[in-house]
């Protein structure tokens, strides 16, 4: 682990602690400029959680200023509440007319039944889960309607999403990531359809016009999102293992063996074993014994192993495995050979004039991953 990484870890650590209670004694060396506390919160998304726990627990030594900083932030986040439930009231309104069923996924959901406020629930988009990309796109005019625009596709990987932003009044960007599978993670794209997952939905309160997942669903959808960030090293964010921590505290009995049934027919166990032991690492979820037992014999027992899926020549080698073998080439020839766009954002190019030493990098980058992928498959 860098340095950078291991003071990500310290801090996260720490406001982990905050989150749980525990009063940690405040630390200067984490929170240095030009990361002040408010700053590392708004990383992990927890900064109207933490202030609340901070309330909740009493003073911790931490400094006035550093305090009216993470204040002053969550009346932000607060106040951004407000242009999000508008906007959410405006496009669920607008589809429902449209006579479009669509659901509500991960944050925006979360936050209206989940967490005690919804402005707790830090979020910077709307996912919404469309039945097939064919009524995405006969939904596209109503969207556009409202304002959004679609931004271009990302032409170098398998997705499941498309994005489309829209500007307020008042200068605020909304994002909707406009989605026809349940999880963009190539892996996981196909575990479930979107009639199962309408008819055990939920309506979100006070917003009679937006659907989200139900209980069970919601829990396996945010275990398989921590997978899918394990790569940037995203896959432990505070805020995402919250979620498991409030959803866990929602579950029954009868909720538990459902989630064990269709982790059985799913092969989703691991999935949700890691994600569920990350949340007794962090926040010290409390899961009952003999659901954790079940969960890791399933894990073992499944051909995808979530614990490897931060290695990208792993991740890639599992994403070939999905693909019917003679789109293979097409797929790999995409991610070695990116349009131009995409080359100049991820690589940083200021000209035209550094695509080819950029374009050899990645062939070497890619001749190296497969390299790995191969050697580690024998």
């Amino acid at each position: 682990m860098d340095s950078r990484s291991e003071m990500r870890s310290q801090r996260r650590a720490w406001l982990a602690s905050a989150l749980r209670g525990d009063c940690p004694a405040w630390a200067p060396d984490l929170f240095v400029a030009p990361l002040a506390l408010a700053d590392a919160a708004a990383q992990e998304g927890v900064v109207g959680l933490l202030a609340a726990a901070l309330r909740r627990s009493g003073s911790t030594g931490i400094p006035p200023e550093e305090r009216a900083k993470l204040d002053g932030a969550e009346r932000r986040e607060r106040a951004l509440e407000l242009l999000r439930r508008a906007e959410l009231v405006r496009v669920s309104d607008a589809l429902a007319s449209a006579g479009q069923p669509v659901l509500v996924l991960k944050g925006a959901a979360l936050a209206h039944w989940l967490y005690p406020e919804p402005h707790l629930r830090q979020r910077c988009d709307v996912d919404l889960l469309f039945e097939t990309v064919e009524s995405l796109e006969a939904t596209t005019p109503v969207l556009a309607e409202l304002g959004y625009e679609a931004a271009p596709l990302a032409a170098n990987a398998i997705h499941y999403e498309r994005a489309f932003t829209a500007r307020s009044p008042g200068g605020h960007v909304h994002v909707i990531d406009a989605h026809w599978r349940m999880s963009n993670y190539p892996v996981y794209a196909e575990r479930f359809g979107f009639e199962e997952l309408f008819a055990a939905r939920r309506v979100l309160p006070g917003i009679a016009t937006a659907n989200g997942l139900g209980l069970v669903h919601a829990l396996i959808q945010a275990c398989v999102h921590r997978v899918s960030n394990l790569r940037t090293g995203e896959g432990d964010r505070l805020i995402w293992l919250y979620d498991l921590e409030l959803l866990v505290q929602r579950f029954a009995d009868d909720d538990w063996a459902q989630l064990l049934q269709i982790v059985r027919d799913r092969q989703l166990g691991g999935a949700c074993h890691a994600a569920l032991q990350a949340a007794q690492r962090w926040l010290h979820t409390r899961l009952p014994a003999e659901v954790a037992t079940s969960l890791a014999e399933c894990a073992r027992g499944e051909e995808f192993q979530a614990d490897q899926a931060h290695r990208r020549d792993y991740y890639e080698w599992q994403v070939l495995g999905t693909l019917p073998w003679w789109s293979r080439p097409g797929y790999f020839l995409k991610r070695v050979f990116p349009s131009a766009a995409y080359m100049r954002q991820v690589y940083n190019l200021c000209n035209s004039m550094q695509l080819p030493a950029a374009y050899a990098r990645r062939l070497g980058e890619c001749i190296g991953i497969a390299f790995r992928a191969v050697r580690s498959h024998r």
